[in-house]
């Protein structure tokens, strides 16, 4: 009996603890704008054209610090202590910028994104891929 009543109680606090945190699917990558209109003119303005967009199509709030954004050209984004909100996006600028809750700049003086073909991969704190998008030229964006 006192066998039983152990493992009910670790399964109770096993499901308690798996509804409390938000689904790792719940967060995904939603748009990358991998060739804006404009010159590619290396200023900050045509730096921050350049964007991925991530999203939480959950309820639940999510805590994205120590996640990552690895591009096909080897570049890693790396989040900051960030908390993104339950149907809520961020948008993560190439360029420099002061980051808000709704952006977040990745400061480099390069181009993120190739103009022709592309992929993204997000990747949990534990570095387990959560989500990835490809794409190839045209349009100068895709929904992922």
């Amino acid at each position: 009996m006192r066998s039983r009543l152990g493992v009910l109680c670790a399964i109770f606090i096993g499901l308690l603890l798996i509804s409390a945190v938000p689904a790792l699917a719940d967060i995904r990558i939603e748009r990358i704008r991998f060739d804006p209109p404009g010159d590619d003119d290396g200023s900050n303005a045509s730096l921050n054209r350049e964007v991925i967009r991530i999203e939480n199509t959950g309820q639940e709030a999510a805590r994205l610090r120590g996640w990552m954004i690895h591009t096909a050209g080897h570049l890693v984004f790396y989040f900051p202590r960030f908390r993104l909100a339950g149907g809520e996006a961020v948008t993560i600028h190439s360029g420099e910028g002061d980051a808000t809750r709704r952006h977040l700049y990745w400061n480099l003086t390069i181009y993120a994104w190739d103009n022709n073909a592309g992929a993204a991969t997000l990747f949990d704190h534990r570095m387990q891929e959560i989500d990835t998008c490809s794409y190839q030229g045209g349009g100068g964006s895709v929904t992922c």
